[in-house]
């Protein structure tokens, strides 16, 4: 379908609208929150914690422990809400989350380490506030929530309730579950000694109608087990949301005006009359998402005038088919780079982002590859042998173009850290990932180059040229389509929403590396580009594992 300039001119301008506008009403949005406090403490294993302390006007608090592979980020929209209550907030990063160093052992279900941690997060945030622990509630998701409950069953004190959502404690069968924890949650003594009058506190338990780490028919058996035995003194509430998701608990508005309720009713506080800013929120986070797609895709077309390619890389794709064949059966050839590869960085002794491991391994090792088969002239379907675009001016650097692509990529990692620091992903920490931030950076550049090279040279076929670029770039997509599709088949609604995630990611990616490569001409440097921001947007997320 062609579209005409004035009408990629308008959708353009309304992309850009939309993207700066939702970055603007996100700031805007939490502008009467003064800047918390930043806190450094430690375990009892002297492992350093960093954690953040609002503080409030009623002498009522809350605790907030985020969800595996989580940091205090996704928190924000909880933040938010809380601090207009006038509650004193605190919040930290467990051992290799977030801000926090460290690394987590593959033990930890097991052991009460991070039940500790939030412990020893309670006494900071008891004397920073001045409250004693029957003026705290503590908030958990996922692990957190799991931790928060089994804090609350070895603390000595009692805390004045417990809100959990999505709860990682499984008293039926779950796959996904063991798989992570390592462990079988009803053989644990911690989780036997729950009943009716342990822990000594208030309870509300909420999950959504979809949660997979909860199911709704293990919430139930969880629910059970708070209730029997003991006394009925204290209270223990399941709210089940209908159409709701593990991953999006926390920033769904109708679960955190219930978390609210309840710690108002908890402390005998007047509920805040205000509408609840979630909603504003998750709309802005929309219009961002729609904007900057809007803004990069169709700025591309526009564009056209712009020479993206800076002469000949010595090979030329002559059959089409049997280019695409060879590419997609290649991708079991780049199994073994990919093993070697992972060999290499669990030889690194820092704690290793396991989870994260996928992308690089898969555009790294797939680079490698193709770069040593292009160098011999062994890619199915081309002529020619590859030459490495080692042409280098130092006075190009200054040219308007490439200082323009400059301008425009610190753009997007900026748009991109702004809109992340809302609520809807993690920032990134300036700690051991900052290290990995290098290292997967290198090898990611090399597939990403491998894939600017073969986009410039598809762009050069008159009429397959289109059809060509499309197929290539699925063919390129396709293992995160298969773990997409892995996580599906495995019934993990959670992994599959976080694969399709880091589809989306690179999505993004791949279309503002389009553009800088249009504008700079530098196709190593929109290679340095791609990889850098994939990663700057994927490190975060997940947990680090201590390997030694």
């Amino acid at each position: 379908m062609n579209v005409s300039k004035k009408s990629l001119i308008v959708i353009t301008m309304i992309g850009g609208l939309l993207a700066i506008s939702s970055v603007i009403g996100l700031v805007a949005l939490d502008s009467d929150i003064v800047p918390p406090q930043k806190i450094e403490f430690y375990d009892e294993n002297h492992d350093l914690l960093v954690g953040s302390y609002y503080e409030g006007s009623e002498e009522a608090g809350v605790l907030l422990l985020e969800g595996f592979g989580s940091d205090q980020t996704a928190l924000q929209s909880l933040v938010s809400e809380y601090y207009r209550m006038g509650l004193h907030i605190f919040t930290f990063d467990f051992s290799g989350h977030g801000r926090s160093p460290g690394a987590l052992g593959f033990d930890n279900a097991a052991t009460d380490r991070l039940a500790l941690q939030a412990l020893e997060a309670k006494e900071q945030f008891k004397t920073l506030s001045g409250l004693g622990d029957s003026q705290i509630v503590i908030f958990g998701h996922s692990m957190g929530s799991r931790v928060a409950l089994q804090s609350a069953v070895i603390d000595t004190a009692n805390v004045a309730g417990l809100v959990l959502f999505g709860t990682q404690v499984s008293l039926a069968t779950n796959v996904q579950s063991e798989f992570f924890t390592g462990v079988q949650d009803a053989n644990l003594e911690w989780v036997q000694s729950l009943n009716g009058s342990t822990p000594s506190t208030d309870i509300l338990l909420l999950i959504g109608e979809f949660d997979d780490i909860l199911p709704p028919e293990s919430a139930q058996l969880l629910l059970n087990n708070l209730t029997e035995g003991g006394t009925s003194t204290y209270s223990r509430e399941l709210v089940i949301l209908p159409w709701l998701f593990h991953n999006y608990e926390v920033y769904n508005p109708e679960a955190i005006d219930i978390s609210k309720n309840f710690i108002a009713d908890t402390f005998s506080i007047s509920p805040p009359s205000y509408p609840n800013t979630a909603v504003v929120r998750k709309a802005l986070w929309l219009t961002g998402i729609i904007g900057i797609f809007l803004l990069l895709g169709f700025a591309d077309p526009l564009m056209s005038t712009y020479d993206s390619g800076r002469g000949e890389y010595g090979i030329e794709i002559v059959d089409e088919r049997k280019f695409l064949t060879r590419k997609l059966v290649l991708w079991l050839g780049a199994i073994p780079i990919f093993i070697l590869l992972a060999m290499v960085f669990f030889m690194i002794p820092i704690g290793i982002p396991v989870f994260n491991i996928v992308y690089v391994g898969f555009i790294g090792s797939y680079g490698i590859l193709f770069m040593i088969l292009y160098w011999q002239g062994k890619v199915g379907g081309t002529k020619g042998n590859f030459k490495l675009d080692m042409q280098f001016d130092i006075s190009s650097l200054t040219n308007s173009k490439f200082l323009l692509a400059l301008v425009v990529a610190s753009a997007i990692i900026l748009w991109s850290a702004i809109f992340g620091r809302s609520g809807i992903y993690f920032i990134f920490p300036l700690n051991e990932r900052f290290v990995w931030l290098i290292i997967f950076t290198i090898f990611t550049t090399i597939g990403f180059y491998v894939g600017q090279v073969e986009f410039q040279i598809a762009l050069k076929r008159e009429v397959e040229g289109s059809r060509l670029l499309i197929w290539n770039t699925l063919i390129g997509f396709l293992p995160f389509f298969f773990l997409t599709g892995l996580w599906y088949a495995l019934g993990s609604t959670s992994g599959m929403i976080g694969s399709l995630q880091g589809l989306l990611i690179l999505a993004l990616v791949m279309v503002g590396g389009n553009i800088i490569q249009r504008l700079g001409n530098r196709t190593i440097l929109t290679a340095v580009f791609q990889a850098f921001l994939l990663q700057l947007l994927v490190l975060p997320q997940g947990v680090l594992f201590a390997m030694f």
